[in-house]
């Protein structure tokens, strides 16, 4: 009953949360190319997880649907764009590492500030590492740091001190500084 309706709220109301519903549920029974088709209505009614998935078909390729980077690109964008933090990240690592598309630090620096502004810690450390090395920016260290922090703003303290520990065992000053200040702030 609730997939027939979503079917109905989908194409006759345009409701993005039943069409991402149903394009989920015919990925999930191994109808790929109806789930890209809900997924894309989905996106298009601006329902980011719908965007996201359907980023993830494309860079993998399911079943008659070609692998497609760019395009998985594109609907990362947009997911990031409609607030998905994930998304942001993800797009963050596709432009820096260069291996499904042409590499971007400048696209890659944005998409992982990006994901910081939106609390995930793994953007800010990102974020901090281009500032400290001059990735896509001009080197700043006082942002970088900053950055660092910031990756110790969020309730899971294991994540901030094992990226922060990373750094300075990699001889980052500023990642060690950032860490002695974490410490400092979580033994008040």
């Amino acid at each position: 009953l609730e997939y027939k309706s979503s079917i109905t709220s989908c194409n006759e109301n345009r409701n993005p949360k039943a069409c991402f519903f149903i394009g989920h549920t015919y990925f999930n029974d191994g109808i790929h190319k109806e789930a890209e088709t809900y997924l894309m209505k989905a996106c298009y009614g601006s329902h980011p997880k719908g965007c996201y998935f359907l980023a993830s078909i494309y860079r993998r390729g399911f079943g008659p649907i070609d692998k497609n980077s760019d395009l998985a690109v594109q609907y990362l964008q947009k997911a990031c764009d409609l607030g998905d933090k994930y998304s942001c990240l993800r797009a963050g690592g596709i432009f820096q590492s260069g291996e499904e598309i042409k590499q971007d630090n400048l696209l890659a620096f944005d998409y992982y500030k990006k994901a910081c502004h939106l609390n995930v810690p793994l953007g800010c450390y990102e974020t901090g590492r281009f500032y400290e090395k001059g990735i896509g920016r001009e080197k700043d260290d006082n942002l970088a740091k900053s950055y660092y922090k910031k990756t110790c703003g969020f309730e899971d303290k294991k994540i901030c001190k094992f990226y922060l520990n990373k750094l300075c065992k990699l001889g980052s000053s500023l990642g060690c500084e950032a860490l002695e200040f974490a410490n400092k702030k979580n033994n008040k």
